[in-house]
């Protein structure tokens, strides 16, 4: 009987938790919250940046926005990503808070951490890192950018912190997109607010710099908000963005990559973009994948460069698929095309900006990609695009290992050569015309060649095709015309 009423006496006891738990979930979810006292939770994200966000991420063609902030400001970052749409538009964010970080970022250290012209540069090298990125989630192919709006976004600012600054508290913003940057400046009121106030006020800077980048509408309130009697905002200041070709031809960029015309933004971003339109260029290029890159002078280019071009990738494709060489995730994927002009040879004079300029444009019109480099030797183009195959004519594969240019020494050619192998780069050979009775192969090339075998297998011939057509040619039947 004890053991009976022990039972019982449990069972009761359970169950008086049981509805005690039940009762008291029910009073919960009916009771008004503000009659039990229980704080709700802060919002995340303040209403009116909400609003701007989704404006942002409901555009026909969302910009893809690298963020890179010194700390003050990083909260954006928490904002954009705390709204729904964001993995359509948002690449990545970057904090670079300690000094040596942010220099590492910018690839070397700021005259001044806290500066409108530091975060101009870190804006730049945000938009280079957006356009790496998308290319990389693209297969490699420089082409896919275009019709992007990309954007890189900065702020490096001096705002409350555990050590009393002597200084102003300031924050600057820069918002950088193809046609420009525009930058925005802020002195706050010292003393007025704590961290989290003047982190806020830094946050939703970026986030209006973002939006008006982006074309997005931006109210006169939301610019406003947050800011006390006396703080202005100096900005916006929309700077266009000046030529990369002018900056590599001053020696301060390896490579400029220029796309074909069409690629631009379908929408033009920052103040006066309208009237600013110029080439999208990616400066110092780096491919993600194999490329197929055809080095030459292009003046002018010709239906023989791009036949030859598209008749080389045609050939890739086909031999890697008939050997079964494709790499995991590589099948189906077709290298991109990329034309290659050095502005300075080794046998030929440096080529003027008006030169460059001009083959550029004309190569943009047959619709192709170019890289102008300062790469005047197959060994520093080896080391700048590496896993590429240079598509070149038989003229070029023979100065190519031409002792005349490797010091006179055969050991030059092997020890040239033998650096493009480990590059992973390797050469499409097309025959040449060389007079009227006389068309050059690669067979003629290499009969009685010393190289090693394995440094020959680096030159492949361009099989089924010949077009006699040269540049040389056409500019002497245009001075004939013109004469």
């Amino acid at each position: 009987d004890l053991r009976m009423n022990r039972t019982f006496g449990l069972g009761l006891g359970l169950g008086f938790v049981y509805i005690s738990s039940r009762l008291l979930h029910a009073l919960a979810t009916t009771i008004p919250r503000r009659l039990l006292n229980i704080p709700r939770a802060p919002t995340v994200v303040p209403a009116d940046v909400t609003q701007t966000i989704r404006n942002l991420y409901a555009m026909p063609k969302p910009a893809r926005i690298y963020i890179v902030a010194t700390g003050a400001g990083s909260t954006a970052g928490s904002w954009l990503l705390g709204v729904p749409g964001a993995s359509a538009s948002v690449l990545e964010m970057c904090v670079p808070y300690a000094k040596a970080s942010l220099a590492k970022f910018l690839g070397g250290e700021p005259k001044h951490f806290c500066c409108e012209e530091t975060a101009v540069a870190m804006a730049e090298k945000a938009y280079e890192r957006a356009l790496h990125l998308w290319m990389m989630d693209n297969d490699g192919n420089p082409h896919c950018v275009g019709g992007e709006n990309f954007m890189g976004v900065s702020i490096t600012g001096a705002i409350v912190s555990s050590t009393p600054k002597r200084g102003e508290h300031r924050v600057h913003v820069a918002a950088k997109t193809a046609l420009g940057t525009t930058t925005y400046t802020l002195c706050l009121a010292k003393g007025e607010r704590d961290r989290v106030g003047e982190e806020h006020v830094a946050s939703r800077l970026v986030i209006r710099a973002i939006a008006e980048a982006a074309q997005t509408p931006v109210s006169d309130e939301f610019s406003a908000c947050s800011l006390l009697e006396g703080e202005v905002v100096q900005g916006p200041i929309f700077t266009p963005t000046s030529s990369a070709l002018q900056k590599l031809l001053s020696s301060k960029l390896s490579n400029v990559l220029v796309l074909p015309l069409g690629s631009m933004p379908s929408t033009p971003q920052g103040p006066g973009a309208a009237t600013t339109a110029t080439a999208l260029e990616i400066a110092d290029f780096i491919p993600a994948r194999k490329s197929i890159l055809v080095p030459g002078s292009f003046n002018p280019i010709h239906q023989g460069h791009v036949e030859m071009a598209k008749k080389a990738q045609q050939q890739v494709i086909l031999t890697a698929a008939a050997a079964g060489e494709a790499e995991d995730g590589d099948a189906g994927i077709t290298p991109p095309i990329i034309l290659e002009i050095s502005a300075f040879n080794a046998d030929k004079p440096t080529i003027g900006y008006d030169a460059v300029a001009d083959r550029v444009r004309l190569i943009q019109k047959a619709g192709l990609a170019v890289a102008v480099t300062n790469a005047p030797l197959f060994s520093d183009k080896a080391k700048m695009f590496p896993n590429s195959l240079f598509v070149v004519g038989a003229d070029t594969a023979r100065r190519i290992i031409d002792k005349k240019y490797y010091g006179g020494t055969e050991a030059g050619v092997v020890l040239a050569l033998g650096y493009i192998r480990h590059q992973g780069c390797g050469f499409i050979v097309a025959g040449r015309k060389e007079t009227d009775d006389e068309f050059l192969t690669l067979p003629m090339i290499l009969q009685g060649s010393t190289l090693p075998p394995a440094l020959q297998s680096l030159f492949t011939e361009l099989e089924d095709f010949r077009l006699d057509i040269s540049s040389t040619d056409i500019r002497r039947a245009n001075e004939k015309e013109k004469s």
